[in-house]
């Protein structure tokens, strides 16, 4: 079975953003990748900050906490990272307002451009947000007709959206996007760099849109 980790970073609506970024992390093993959250966590925290269901953010995390979760990020060997970047600038007028529809039809493309279509089944695990002008359900029900179709067993297409505090494979996904999008908004990429290796493809939504 196929896990896809979705995050993103960066807001659709917000003005203050030149990118908005998402991320989807791809494994047939999941157990390190959730794993290195906790390991990251017992090294780098002290013990009363590591409660069960607490999350550490990307953006609050301190740099010898992310220096060690990059570095031993790039010693797992079964995931690949695909992702998709869009100027803000680049979202077409008649879509400024339909956050949910851009969400939708990036997601789709990030799909698409890992040719998940190849694997017999596939669980799709993203943070569990809003999403202004679609439904939770309408979004999912819109992967299924568009993408699920191709699966060779396309009943085995599980979309769920999880507290990220209780899913730690979001967490980590949380992290990766965190280091691709500080390449595009602020054109630093001194975190990009320790998982450049395992980044198999990050295009230009734009044209999708």
């Amino acid at each position: 079975m196929l896990t896809i980790f979705i995050d993103e970073a960066g807001s659709l609506m917000d003005k203050e953003n030149d990118y908005f970024v998402i991320v989807g992390v791809f494994t047939s093993n999941p157990k390190p990748l959730r794993k290195l959250i906790y390991r990251t966590r017992k090294a780098k925290l002290p013990p009363r900050d590591r409660g069960k269901n607490s999350e550490v953010k990307s953006s609050k995390a301190t740099n010898k906490y992310k220096k060690y979760l990059y570095g031993h990020l790039s010693k797992i060997e079964d995931f690949k990272i695909f992702g998709l970047y869009l100027k803000i600038k680049d979202i077409p007028l008649h879509m400024k307002d339909k956050e949910g529809l851009i969400y939708l039809r990036i997601t789709e493309e990030l799909l698409k451009l890992a040719q998940t279509e190849k694997y017999s089944s596939v669980n799709l695990i993203m943070d569990n947000k809003s999403l202004k002008g679609l439904t939770k359900n309408a979004f999912n029900v819109a992967l299924y007709e568009k993408f699920g179709a191709s699966f060779k067993h396309p009943k085995i297409f599980n979309i769920l959206h999880v507290d990220s505090q209780k899913e730690k494979g979001v967490q980590l996904c949380d992290f990766i996007t965190h280091a691709i999008y500080q390449k595009f908004q602020r054109t630093n990429d001194v975190w990009y760099k320790l998982i450049n290796d395992k980044i198999v493809k990050i295009e230009n939504a734009k044209d999708f849109l």
